[in-house]
């Protein structure tokens, strides 16, 4: 196991989630290579104009460059497109593109990874974020019609999930879906049945210990179910409730590190452990980060292995 940085929490102003001013991506991926990380998460958040402007032509190929210079990997790449199931055709097409796109930037960086978050249901066709601020009302009000189709709406994700994975496979990709609260995929169990479903090798999880526990699992008990078919770690601490601050740090929560450690050596992975401090201020973040990466070693150490 090695450590990645999501550099999009120094992209991002915390939650309700925006751009931070002045955010370069070439200046942060130098700052957290300086930091102690040997991988990077990266992200792109457009899905109905293609990918970032940054992950294009010429400035992908010198990114490119940066990062071997670096000694830096590519932990993953993120396809930020939450509309796969909206109602409108021509949306859903665009986000299916902007997958594609994802996969052929993904594939330029070198990386085996291409994770989307899951996706939100029918007739929802707000970002995910926009059901976090509706959790935090007096009531948590979503439109749900009468005549909702739940089994339909299963059948049209497994469709458009496997296509997504021929896409990534094509491009010698693995697709790493990432569970959501309130989304089609939320939990441990959803997330096999799915996998079951779409009957493909190349589909597995981003394993997110931040939501794993704000859906009420036990973070250990979770990597056992999946085992080897976690291709991608997300990783921060939570106090056990949806909005109880979400991506804190390693050890500033109630996840118990040494058990979930000792379960991914068990399993046999070998991947990165990317830190996810996305809802924390951007002053604080250096520090955090290599707070994160102290603890983790200390506690992998105590399990009697280390983490390069």
């Amino acid at each position: 196991m090695k450590f990645g940085c999501c550099i999009f929490s120094y992209q991002w102003e915390t939650f309700p989630y925006g751009p931070k001013p002045g955010f370069v991506l070439e200046e942060v991926t130098r700052k957290v290579r300086q930091l102690g990380f040997s991988g990077v998460a990266l992200l792109s958040s457009s899905s109905l104009e293609g990918v970032d402007e940054a992950f294009r032509g010429k400035r992908l190929r010198e990114f490119k460059e940066l990062l071997d210079s670096l000694g830096l990997e590519v932990a993953e790449f993120i396809a930020w497109n939450y509309r796969l199931l909206d109602k409108r055709k021509e949306v859903r097409r665009a986000n299916l593109e902007h997958f594609r796109q994802c996969a052929q930037v993904a594939a330029e960086l070198g990386t085996k990874v291409l994770n989307t978050p899951s996706h939100v249901p029918m007739p929802w066709d707000q970002p995910i974020t926009k059901l976090f601020q509706l959790w935090r009302g007096s009531v948590f009000k979503v439109d749900v019609p009468s005549d909702f189709n739940w089994n339909k709406l299963w059948e049209d994700y497994v469709e458009v999930i496997g296509r997504c994975v021929d896409i990534a496979s094509n491009n010698g990709l693995l697709y790493a879906m990432e569970g959501h609260p309130f989304c089609m995929i939320s939990n441990t169990d959803a997330m096999l049945r799915l996998i079951d479903a779409v009957g493909s090798n190349s589909l597995g999880a981003c394993y997110d210990s931040c939501h794993i526990v704000q859906v009420g699992e036990i973070p250990a008990v979770s990597v056992y179910k999946l085992g080897d078919r976690i291709f991608h770690c997300h990783i921060s601490d939570n106090e056990g409730a949806i909005d109880s601050p979400p991506h804190a740090t390693p050890g500033r929560g109630r996840i118990d590190w040494r058990a979930l450690l000792r379960a991914l050596k068990n399993v046999g992975y070998n991947g990165f452990l990317s830190i996810e401090l996305i809802d924390m201020p951007g002053e604080m973040l250096d520090e955090e980060h290599v707070r994160a990466i102290t603890f983790l070693r200390e506690m992998a150490k105590k399990e009697g292995f280390e983490i390069e």
